[in-house]
């Protein structure tokens, strides 16, 4: 035995957290009438619980203050992109968990928020249904969420955690084709959880919206997924990539479709620092493209995904183009299918999917003149 045996010893196993005791403690055992009734997986310096009464089920979002304050500004956070949801989103149904009220424990060093129990399985557990390469299933399950996430957030709000825990269907593929053909109802019945990492750029335009500390943590930590971090993040100018593009959650998408199609998931880094040197020696793209190349069979599939995964925002196409080109798909559009690379380019990049691109308003079918 050595003197540092105790220091490389093998971890040791975390103890059981009795979450009861401890909330009962707090006082949150009981929130606004709503009563614990178990803890939700996942979650980090926060966790969730679902509480409930006789009416209805709810979801509370617990965060540890600390003496600083750092959790009550990370829970003021959401609770304001999850009201900007509510009050912009142009889905019939929000697309985002309803925001119900926030708590606080006594001694102040626990606060939250309750909101909506959002019913469903995650896209974890839909690619547990789905056959890689299945084309079909492929289409119909990105054009939800990206109706989902364009619609809810627009060019407005970028969610910076798009991972599959995150993304839950109320229903199947199979039932909502069926539900839409049947009825006129404007939805994916898809919604997007945990709004911890999101912001709106144009928050950080005027001065009596400017919170510094926000601006500075949006720059300095990124707390979602790793496969959500774009390139642009490691960029000096990183919240100017933001403002309009979309590209920083069109980086996300891109590597969600082809974990859909594929069945598997992009092999980038081990590391933020190889991560990094990928990006600067402008290896990344080429490591990215031969995966593409590699796994996905379909000319147009492996075009679409290639050009959201392009490293530099300048080249990486619009989302809405992203999502409206899926759809060409998905409604088997021939002539969209049959196009060259080169038409498919402008298709996509210069005309948006539009196909009364250049056309006067008067001229355009939606037109009300």
């Amino acid at each position: 035995m050595t003197k540092f045996d105790d220091v490389f010893a093998p971890p040791r196993d975390a103890k059981e957290a009795d979450v009861e005791n401890f909330l009962r403690s707090m006082g949150l055992l009981t929130i606004l009438g709503y009563t614990y009734i178990k803890t939700l997986s996942g979650g980090g310096t926060n966790f969730t619980a679902e509480y409930g009464n006789s009416d209805r089920r709810v979801v509370a979002k617990f965060f540890f203050s600390g003496p600083e304050g750092r959790g009550d500004r990370a829970c003021d956070r959401e609770i304001k992109m999850l009201k900007f949801m509510a009050k912009f989103s142009s889905d019939e149904r929000n697309v985002a968990p309803e925001f119900i009220d926030e708590f606080s424990a006594d001694n102040g060093m626990i606060v939250g928020f309750l909101m909506s129990f959002v019913e469903g399985e995650n896209l974890w557990q839909v690619l547990e249904t789905m056959a890689p390469g299945d084309m079909d299933s492929t289409l119909t399950t990105f054009y939800r969420i990206g109706w989902a996430r364009h619609n809810s957030m627009r060019a407005a709000q970028v969610h910076k955690d798009l991972h599959p825990g995150n993304i839950i269907f109320e229903m199947s593929n199979a039932e909502w084709s069926e539900k839409i053909r049947k009825s006129s109802i404007d939805s994916s019945f898809v919604r997007i959880l945990d709004f911890g990492s999101a912001l709106i750029p144009m928050q950080f335009e005027f001065e009596d919206s400017f919170d510094t500390e926000w601006f500075l943590d949006a720059g300095r930590t990124f707390n979602g997924a790793f496969s959500c971090v774009a390139p642009e993040f490691f960029l000096r100018d990183f919240i100017a990539t933001l403002k309009g593009s979309q590209a920083f959650d069109c980086w996300a998408m891109g590597q969600l479709l082809y974990r859909i199609y594929t069945g598997e998931s992009l092999k980038i880094a081990d590391s933020v620092g190889e991560y990094c040197e990928l990006i600067y020696s402008k290896a990344l793209d080429r490591l990215i493209f031969s995966q593409i190349y590699d796994k996905v069979d379909n000319a147009g599939l492996r075009f679409i995904i290639s050009s959201m995964l392009k490293c530099r925002v300048a080249e990486r196409v619009n989302l809405f183009s992203a999502i409206a080109y899926i759809n060409c798909l998905r409604n088997k559009e021939r002539d969209v299918i049959k196009m060259s690379e080169s038409e498919l380019r402008n298709f996509v990049y210069t005309q948006g999917c539009d196909r009364e691109y250049g056309l006067p308003p008067h001229q355009r079918s939606n037109s009300g003149y």
